[in-house]
């Protein structure tokens, strides 16, 4: 069956009709690779960097396409997963979502703000799991790892008459890959649903509670950082959606959306003792932090002809935001705020055949948000199909923007009231060529972003937050990928990504230049299947308080995975994660963990 796709659009579209730059990581790939979490999986995106300091119980950043880890909106089946409460600006610390019950994840590059609103300045990323409408499955999986690393999932999902369930639950212990690094979490998921001829009811829940130690970010880590002490981390994560599917016609489909997330933080941090970069150094501290978000919408798509429809509707976001701290100085400094804000947006989408193999898929969104006016967000792409060579064409161009967090508005010590929203315009154009009756694809795509407004620290007299940098990032993407053909699985693909702060001889952390990956999903027999996967990342710089500004060498990591079909019903199967150990740093400091041997068993039922 032909791909649908979700993400960046208000009109559910097939692959092959759509225009934006996209990437989906499926199925069979999640399966094959064991991959522990979901920043194992996106490593492997053309135009993606992930860095992790330490092991999971360090913070793990994405910076797509050179973009700052914030500008990119985070989903699990459409709900937003971004945390404007936290220092990091709202991005996401993929570190805490494993791939408990994920059936594939879509990604989606360049500005999504004129479907999503604030946040999706670089792109988005959803990730979807399972509905029970699926072939019907029980099952339990165990697996082990060295340096004490655990983790057992169990899950359930099927189909009765209207009804439909997928659920899930799972616990890991990473053990303590690095040192100071341990993270453990429970993890519970449920994806219900009714469906009848007219009318389709989905309900969708995610609850995580996490403990977590690692060394301070810009510590230094392990190697370097003069305090031995580690910061402790408790996260409780929550989530859950309601969504409402009435066909009112053949052409006419009506869709409610209900959305709520609530993230609750303590934070106990040794601080980071004075350094090259910082003589002053960050003091111990606490933090014990909530953030709420409630998400309601309404759209309604229209078709108007054999392959045109219209899109438009309403979006409604309420968001309150809290945290009790303390800096130990000389004397106990609160570091409290509270914020809120209410976002009202109306929408709009076409999408567009009105010259035969052209589609078009344009559209807006404007947003009107307490204490920082409105914002219009226009996005346009245009993709041709050259059916008879196997060549498609596409061009998109948007922009986005970014509220500023509740902890740069609202922290005594660095916030401002005064930020503005940070801003991006993109274009990128891509061209894809298909080969064999479509068993092979090549593709090419170029990309240029502007990001300004960017929120920086200013050292002061006063210290704090400031809108001031201005970012350019372009690159070129290449990548090929095959089907399945003498039971091989094949995709590859390499970036070259330039990034510059303009007018300014300063440099951007965590922005490795070049970047390349190979897969391979090999099947010699129905009973053995072996993954393979070749991740490259080129030196870049980084920064921490004790070492200042050091580059960080390029690595080359191989996971390689088989799994052992020994029953219809019956999988073994063992790992290594890094085997070729090589010894590397994604963070200054954090030596990331040697090779990693491990094992596990899935029985169905």
């Amino acid at each position: 069956m032909e791909k649908v796709v979700v993400t960046g659009t208000t009109i559910p579209v097939s692959i092959t009709e759509f225009p934006s730059d996209i990437t989906i990581i499926d199925q069979e790939y999640i399966e094959s690779s064991h991959a522990a979490d979901v920043s194992e999986l996106l490593k492997t995106v053309p135009g993606v960097f992930v860095d992790q300091a330490g092991g999971r119980g360090g913070v793990s950043s994405l910076y797509l396409r050179g973009a700052d880890p914030n500008f990119t909106l985070i989903l699990l089946d459409g709900i937003k997963l971004n945390d404007p409460n936290n220092s990091r600006g709202g991005s996401f610390d993929l570190s805490t979502l494993g791939t408990d019950n994920i059936e594939r994840i879509e990604i989606v590059k360049g500005p999504q703000s004129a479907v999503y609103g604030s946040d999706a300045l670089a792109g988005v990323i959803n990730i979807i799991t399972f509905d029970g409408n699926m072939l019907s499955k029980k099952s339990i999986d165990i697996s082990a790892q060295t340096k004490g690393g655990y983790r057992f999932f169990t899950e359930s999902r099927g189909k009765r008459n209207s009804f439909s369930h997928s659920l899930s639950a799972s616990y890991v212990d990473d053990g303590e890959p690095t040192e100071g690094s341990n993270f453990k979490s429970p993890t519970f998921i449920s994806n219900l649903g009714y469906s009848t001829d007219k009318l389709e009811v989905k309900s969708v829940s995610r609850f995580s509670h996490i403990k977590s130690t690692g060394f301070p970010d810009d510590s230094g880590g392990p190697e370097f950082a003069v305090i031995r002490e580690t910061e402790e981390r408790e996260l409780n994560q929550f989530l859950t959606g309601l969504r409402f599917i009435h066909l009112s016609g053949e052409s006419w489909v009506n869709n409610l959306n209900l959305y709520l997330t609530h993230t609750d933080e303590d934070i106990s941090s040794p601080g980071v003792a004075p350094g090259i970069r910082d003589p002053f150094g960050i003091p111990a501290n606490t933090s014990d932090s909530e953030y709420t978000r409630f998400e309601a919408g309404y759209t309604t798509v229209l078709k108007i002809g054999p392959d045109n429809n219209v899109s438009f509707g309403i979006d409604t976001q309420y968001e309150r935001g809290k945290s009790r701290g303390t800096l130990f100085t000389q004397q106990e400094i609160p570091t409290n705020f509270r914020e809120e804000r209410f976002t009202f947006s109306p929408l709009l989408e076409l999408k567009l055949n009105l010259i035969k193999d052209v589609f078009i898929i344009a559209g807006g969104r404007l947003d009107y948000t307490d204490d920082f006016g409105s914002e219009f967000s226009p996005h346009i792409g245009v993709l041709y199909n050259l059916w008879s060579t196997g060549t498609s064409i596409s061009a998109n161009w948007g922009e986005g923007y970014k509220l500023p967090s509740f902890f740069a508005l609202g922290n005594p010590i660095v916030g401002n009231d005064e930020l503005k929203p940070e801003t991006s315009s993109s274009i990128d154009f891509k061209v894809s060529q298909r080969f064999l009756d479509d068993s092979l694809l090549f593709a090419a795509s170029f990309f240029y972003n502007d990001f300004s407004n960017l929120i920086d620290f200013d050292e002061g007299p006063p210290p704090r937050l400031i809108n001031r940098d201005k970012v350019i990032t372009k690159g070129i993407e290449l990548e090929v990928q095959s089907k399945k053909v003498f039971d091989t699985i094949l995709s590859g693909n390499i970036s070259y990504i330039e990034s510059n702060i303009k007018n300014s001889p300063d440099n951007l952390r965590n922005r490795p230049e070049w970047l390349a990956n190979f897969s391979i999903i090999w099947t010699p027999d129905p009973l053995l299947e072996i993954f393979t996967n070749i991740n490259y990342v080129g030196s870049f710089l980084d920064s921490s308080i004790p070492t200042g500004e050091v580059k960080i060498g390029d690595y080359l990591l191989v996971n390689s995975a088989v799994t052992f079909n020994i029953r219809s019903n019956f999988k073994a199967y063992v790992e290594v994660k890094n085997i070729l150990d090589q010894r590397y740093q994604q963070v200054a400091g954090f030596n990331a963990p040697g090779i990693r041997p491990g094992a596990g068993i899935n029985w169905s039922f």
